[in-house]
């Protein structure tokens, strides 16, 4: 039922309206414009541009707003502005499975062998695997953060659109970390790629929902990506093989998403998964607004939070991800009521025509588990 002390999260009201003004000018339509403009924050300036401010961001919907104002901040919301203009086409889709975005691999390092989240009837069981690298059994961790997120998300994408389960990722790193949005092949991110890549080639999967359970390990081939040296810079999977099941689960319970929404939050797991829930979530509401507490919301996202502060630290963290995703996803209405959040009807980013006319993409909008 909805809440009359819910609070929508906006902006400073007359610097809105003229912001407001400015996208409706760049093409978009009043209802995204205004939407779009009464998610970011704006700081009093001397001369405010008619064009798309440089002075604005995406904010928190919080009673203390940050005093700086982030490079990162402005191209997420360019990005958003670009997704209100140019809405994504057929070959900007990317897939993700319907548990996957209720539930959600690991943000952080687990410490032991296993790992396991569940949200209502949907759950979500991972188990650290091994790898034979020179004919040595290597145990591999289990994979965690938003680059295994964005991974597998991109090989399901592949595997639908060519409708096999065998799947050619790439010649090089490179190739991969192009597709999955990563912008090279140096230092650390290159060394994070390869330690998550292999996790997630060695791990086993087992998804459910209400008395379903989907067991299976999510790839039946791999070779192992070995780390790079002077003389063999270049050893790379370029080829792995899905099982039959995950690969089925697939065509049954795909969610499209908007690839470059997906890329441009790939700075934070955390984003990526309220994302991708919200992809899944809204546009299922058919009724009124549906009311849920931080302590749901906690249960679902937050339970890599621990300590005497953990609720507090995980609110901090959720309400400075979400309007940074309320920023690629334009349409999607959500408002805060002292207690939570309060989720609307809201149309799917991506428009069910966009996939439902071209095979071999054969998911359903809808995408639900049940």
């Amino acid at each position: 039922m909805s809440r009359p002390d819910r609070a929508p999260i906006v902006g400073d009201d007359a610097l809105r309206a003229e912001y407001a003004a400015a996208l409706i000018a760049r093409g978009i339509s009043t209802a995204d414009a205004y939407a779009l403009a009464a998610r970011t924050q704006y700081i009093p300036r001397t001369a405010q541009s008619a064009s798309l401010p440089s002075r604005a961001e995406a904010s928190a919907p919080t009673d203390a707003l940050p005093n700086k104002l982030s490079v990162r901040g402005n191209k997420l919301l360019e990005v958003g502005v670009a997704i209100a203009i140019d809405p994504p086409d057929g070959n900007e889709l990317i897939f993700h499975h319907s548990i996957l975005c209720q539930t959600g691999l690991p943000r952080r390092k687990v410490k032991g062998r296993e790992f396991q989240r569940r949200v209502g009837s949907a759950w979500l069981h991972l188990q650290a695997g091994v790898l034979n690298i020179a004919g040595i059994p290597v145990p591999q961790p289990i994979p965690y953060g938003a680059t295994p997120r964005l991974a597998l998300a991109s090989i399901s994408t592949l595997a639908l659109r060519t409708g096999s389960p065998a799947i050619e990722i790439g010649r090089t790193p490179a190739d991969f970390m192009r597709l999955i949005g990563m912008a090279d092949t140096q230092g650390s991110r290159y060394e994070t790629l390869r330690c998550q890549f292999n996790a997630m080639g060695a791990c086993r999967l087992q998804m459910g929902f209400a008395d379903q359970t989907f067991n299976s390990m999510t790839v039946k081939q791999y070779e192992a990506w070995l780390p790079r040296t002077a003389s063999e810079r270049n050893k790379w999977p370029s080829v792995l093989v899905l099982t039959d099941d995950f690969y089925k689960e697939l065509l049954a319970h795909g969610v499209p998403l908007n690839r470059r929404a997906l890329h441009a939050l790939t700075g934070s797991a955390l984003c990526i998964d309220i994302y991708t829930w919200l992809a899944y979530r809204l546009h299922l509401i058919k009724g009124p607004p549906v009311a849920i507490s931080w302590a749901a919301l906690r249960m679902q996202f937050g339970q890599e939070y621990e300590g005497i502060h953990a609720a507090d630290d995980f609110r901090k963290s959720f309400l400075l991800a979400l309007p940074k995703v309320l920023a690629e996803y334009p349409r999607a209405k959500v408002t805060r009521y002292p207690g939570g959040l309060e989720l609307h009807a809201s149309p799917p980013p991506v428009a069910p025509r966009i996939f439902a006319v071209s095979p071999p993409l054969r998911t359903q909008c809808e995408g639900s588990a049940d």
